[in-house]
């Protein structure tokens, strides 16, 4: 499974993963806000834009609780290298605190409380198992991925895992996915 521009190409009867690193479009890592309730990413694949007899339909939830969040998600930037990365401001201590320091390439940093600690883009992995790509069938489907945030269903069990979300961020709208048998004909 690969990702060519946002066309997403895949085999059939196969387990497969995608890796995800989230990034602004100028290639800054993104920023997970700690306001931000039970944030997600989720990835949905279908198999038409609209809702008909048949249509396959599923998403992947992945939680983003766990992930290093901040309270200021606007970077700041710091001229200079990494020993000029200012001292902790004691008024967002115990809080995570992004600075980028620029030194001809980019160095990203957040706050612990204590101590400047290096920051890279979080890194998300969905995993898709046989029974998910024996269930396609040769045809172009659609994809999609977001950043949402919501209210929690039953401790996050249900699916989805939650209700009354909004989209934070969309990371790529309504694209292109081709499906293919596997090159040994399908067979397990």
């Amino acid at each position: 499974m690969k990702i060519i521009g946002n066309k997403l190409v895949a085999r059939r009867n196969r387990d497969a993963t995608l890796t995800f690193r989230l990034e602004y479009e100028n290639g800054d890592p993104f920023v997970i806000s700690s306001e931000w309730d039970n944030p997600y990413f989720v990835m949905t694949i279908v198999s038409s834009r609209y809702s008909q007899e048949h249509r396959y339909f599923k998403s992947w939830w992945i939680s983003l609780v766990d992930e290093i969040r901040v309270k200021e998600t606007n970077v700041q930037e710091v001229e200079g290298g990494v020993d000029d990365v200012p001292a902790l401001d004691p008024t967002v201590t115990g809080e995570a605190y992004l600075r980028i320091v620029k030194t001809g390439t980019s160095f990203f940093w957040y706050s612990d409380g204590t101590q400047w600690v290096p920051y890279e883009a979080p890194q998300i992995v969905v995993t898709f198992t046989l029974q998910d790509t024996s269930e396609w069938i040769e045809q172009n489907y659609r994809w999609d991925c977001s950043i949402l945030t919501g209210t929690l269903t039953d401790a996050g069990q249900g699916n989805p895992p939650l209700v009354d979300f909004v989209v934070v961020k969309s990371l790529v709208e309504d694209a292109e996915m081709e499906v293919s048998s596997d090159s040994m004909g399908g067979l397990r």
